[in-house]
């Protein structure tokens, strides 16, 4: 009899189960599409947020510098009293920083010019006590930075005056005109901005200091965009004074200095005396667009190289015959190169690489050579790599790449990192027969942990070295500067006396000079070299060496210890005890112990001597760059902390004060050892 029912044709089954899997994969990719979105979208914030403090950080440095030089010329009674001096001492001033000032002025008590350079004698005398910022100073007797006004000179400038005091008493201020136009435009054009970004800085009045515009220099920002939809709304921490984030739209219609479209603002207040400022920068989405652009040519090539891949699935399914004689030759060739697969098992077994076999099905691991089992144990066999190579709270990392691995190709994985061992390998990785039949994953992995270290240890030490030679440079041009105008005094002095009180003055000038100048030499090879290991016990000895110090015992217990540090560590320990004999006063001992911490292993090397200490509120500025630089150049601490950071050391004062200083540093679990070929 004839069976008549029907029977779905034996393609059509596999047909759905390829819609199916195509449909999930699409929905797939799209989340992951607006994931990615989202995730560029952030990133263009934090570029701006990141761009802002750069400009921040340029602003407030220039007026930290005007605010330390007023101060400076404020305090002298050459200038408070407007002597011939004191003129040329404000015209000095003037000529070393007039391409950034435009004009600077002594003003009395009641408003009135005494003196302007350049000069202008028709200003003499001038009242300009109904100028709101003068008012200020005149109430608050503090610093004030005005907003862009009409100055007396004829244009539009800050003012920036600083308070003076004769015998305690309001004496009128010292002031400079600062043409905000080109000094501000400077500091932004300095600034690297992103594919499409523009900068605004805003005054407190809210006139415009820069802007990518050239008409709107001076304009008022929200009067200039009112027009714009949404753009005014968009900044309500202007009033509170907090950085945000919006998003506006430009429309097709209107005369606007903007493309049509979608943009990002990123705000940032600026504080700068009793006034704020507001610095913003604008993103079109399109840069957005365009950098997940190659992103969606990948996922549209993923699907359809996956639509490819399946495809050819379901067509094997029809050619059973052939898979199977194509099967009977891989086991032929198999049989022939058995011999071969043993030779090969033999060279990795010798490998310093560590080598894995591991089965692409479940991910279990079949095979690992001598120095595999070095790193994750002799249990490795047997277990999953996911259970070796993650630890419970990690999702699949790289490593599961094994499974998108294309027969006969080659994959390479870089610097990938294994917390379970706190490693870094480069890793490679390759479909292979292996001898129990079947296809197998054969991975390779060297081991560059030691060059990611040294890398980053010398990354940190040369950005280190770079804020060193800022600092001194910084420190030279103002003793420099100082000289300036000691000799204009020592050229003008009435008396030989005065001239000698002044040449004392120019030497100890000299004297700071020199020493900052020895100690860039000193610390000019910071992070030049890679660390190494250096015996505790032979750099106190050499350290002790450079110094007068043979009034000092010291004592050392550190056996062999060796610490892995800069090769200026020498240099460290010198500063340490030159420190102790400057400041300790009755120091006639030095003691060097080691100790290691039982929960942590990490060792613990304390300095100590029986001076004087460090009072509790100093323990931590003592490390601060400046500090002390009345009795030195201020850097020594602070040059020691550097030197034991590049290679993890911490250093901490915790003596007691009248009892004596202790510096302890504590050294992390790897960066130090005893030697055992010592005593």
């Amino acid at each position: 009899m004839k069976d008549y029912s029907f029977r779905l044709p034996p393609y059509i089954p596999y047909t759905l189960l390829f819609v199916a899997i195509f449909l999930i994969l699409g929905i797939l990719l799209g989340l992951l599409y607006y994931e990615y979105e989202e995730e560029v979208v952030q990133r263009v914030y934090d570029q701006g947020f990141s761009i802002l403090n750069q400009v921040e950080n340029e602003i407030l440095d220039q007026f930290t510098a005007y605010r330390t030089a007023l101060q400076k010329l404020s305090t002298r009674q050459d200038i408070i009293t407007t002597t011939d001096q004191g003129k040329r001492i404000l015209k000095f001033y003037y000529e070393l920083n007039q391409d950034e000032i435009s004009a600077i002025s002594r003003v009395d008590r009641n408003g009135k010019v005494v003196y302007t350079y350049p000069e202008r004698p028709e200003l003499i005398g001038t009242n300009i006590s109904n100028q709101s910022h003068v008012q200020k100073i005149q109430q608050t007797q503090k610093p004030v930075l005005s907003d862009i006004f009409q100055s007396i000179q004829g244009y539009n400038a800050l003012a920036y005056h600083y308070p003076i005091f004769l015998n305690g008493t309001f004496d009128g201020s010292v002031a400079i005109l600062i043409p905000f136009t080109t000094v501000f435009e400077k500091k932004l054009s300095q600034v690297e901005l992103t594919k499409g970004g523009k900068a605004w800085l805003v005054s407190g009045d809210g006139i415009i200091l820069h802007s990518p515009f050239k008409s709107d220099y001076g304009a008022i920002f929200f009067e200039q965009y009112k027009e714009i939809p949404s753009f005014p709304k968009s900044f309500e921490g202007i009033n509170s004074h907090q950085a945000d984030i919006h998003t506006f739209l430009i429309p097709n219609n209107g005369s606007f200095p903007f493309e049509p479209g979608l943009y990002d603002i990123v705000h940032k207040p600026l504080a700068l005396e009793d006034s704020y400022w507001d610095l913003f920068f604008i993103t079109p989405r399109k840069v957005v667009v365009a950098d997940m652009q190659s992103f969606l040519t990948s996922i549209v090539l993923i699907i359809i190289s996956i639509f490819v891949m399946v495809s050819f699935f379901i067509l094997l399914l029809f050619r059973q015959r052939k898979q199977i004689q194509e099967k009977q030759i891989q086991v032929s060739i198999e049989r022939a190169i058995g011999q071969e697969k043993a030779q090969l098992v033999s060279i990795l077994e010798s490998m310093e690489s560590l080598v894995f076999v591991i089965d692409p099905d479940d991910k279990y691991i079949i095979y690992a050579n001598p120095t595999a089992k070095k790193y994750f144990g002799e249990s490795v066999l047997g277990q999953s790599c996911q259970t070796i190579f993650l630890k419970k709270d990690e999702t699949c990392p790289k490593l599961c790449i094994i499974q998108d691995i294309i027969p006969g190709e080659t994959q390479t994985v870089k610097e990938l990192f294994i917390q379970t061992i706190n490693h870094h390998f480069q890793v490679f990785s390759k479909r292979i027969s292996w001898q129990s039949g079947g296809e197998k994953i054969l991975i390779v992995m060297n081991d560059i942990t030691e060059q990611k270290t040294l890398d980053l240890m010398l990354h940190q030490a040369r950005e280190k070295l770079r804020i060193l030679n800022s600092i001194t440079s910084n420190e030279i041009m103002n003793q420099i500067f100082i000289l300036g105008g000691y000799f204009e005094i020592v050229r003008e002095a009435q008396s030989d006396e005065e001239r000698f009180l002044y040449h004392n003055k120019c030497h100890e000038s000299l004297k700071k000079v020199e020493e900052l100048v020895k100690y860039l030499q000193a610390y000019q090879g910071l992070g030049q070299s890679h660390p190494k290991w250096q015996n505790v016990n032979e750099i106190t000895i050499y350290a002790f060496s450079h110094l007068s110090s043979r009034s000092i015992a010291h004592v050392v217990t550190t056996g062999s210890l060796e610490i892995y540090a800069d090769p200026l560590l020498e240099q460290g320990f010198e500063q340490l005890i030159r420190n102790s004999i400057i400041h300790g006063k009755t120091v006639d001992t030095i003691t060097l112990t080691a100790s290691i911490e039982s929960e942590s292993e990490d060792l613990l090397l304390s300095y100590t001597d029986n001076g004087q200490g460090i009072e509790p509120e100093n323990k931590e500025k003592i490390f601060n760059k400046g500090y002390g630089s009345g009795q030195g150049s201020g850097l020594g601490l602070f040059l020691v902390r550097e030197i034991l950071s590049i290679t993890g050391i911490e250093i901490h004062e915790t003596g007691i004060y009248q009892e004596g200083a202790r510096f302890e540093m504590k050294i992390p679990k790897g960066a130090y050892r005893y030697d055992s070929g010592s005593d």
